[in-house]
């Protein structure tokens, strides 16, 4: 299988194996980034017909964690676009009544960076069309309070 690699602008770059360091033999169907102890990443690899297998990165780590709080018909369907320092954008979609049972919370979300590229501004895109940016001072969460 083939690593790829978000853009920053909705596209996606094919990351050759000697480059990334991840080599799948095996037909592999798709990968998870999952940031659990907020220090290494790890990846969660489906592979087609066999066990799933998990990697884990040692590259260094930080947590932003991104507080929403309002209307739940306001934060609903908006987005929140965090700006590295390489100027590459991360964005996230919030949607009510996904994940588990249809239990995924609206206030709060976890982007994972390296120490060597952290965040610089985030900003919430609201379904209204309206948006509201903040910068990132040596911060490791970041609260909006939409009306």
């Amino acid at each position: 299988g083939a690593l790829l690699l978000g853009t920053g602008d909705g596209h996606f770059t094919v990351a050759r194996a000697d480059a990334s360091g991840v080599l799948l033999p095996e037909d592999t169907v798709g990968l998870v980034e999952v940031v659990a102890n907020k220090q290494h990443r790890r990846f969660v690899v489906g592979v087609n017909s066999g066990t799933a297998v998990t990697l884990k990165s040692n590259a260094a780590l930080k947590t932003l964690d991104v507080a929403l709080e309002g209307s739940s018909t306001l934060i609903d369907g908006s987005q929140l676009q965090v700006t590295y320092e390489d100027g590459k954008n991360q964005i996230r979609q919030i949607s009510a009544g996904n994940g588990y049972l249809s239990h995924s919370g609206l206030n709060s979300v976890t982007f994972g960076y390296s120490t060597d590229n952290p965040p610089k501004e985030c900003t919430v895109i609201l379904s209204n069309g309206t948006s509201v940016k903040k910068l990132i001072e040596n911060k490791d969460q970041i609260q909006f309070i939409l009306e």
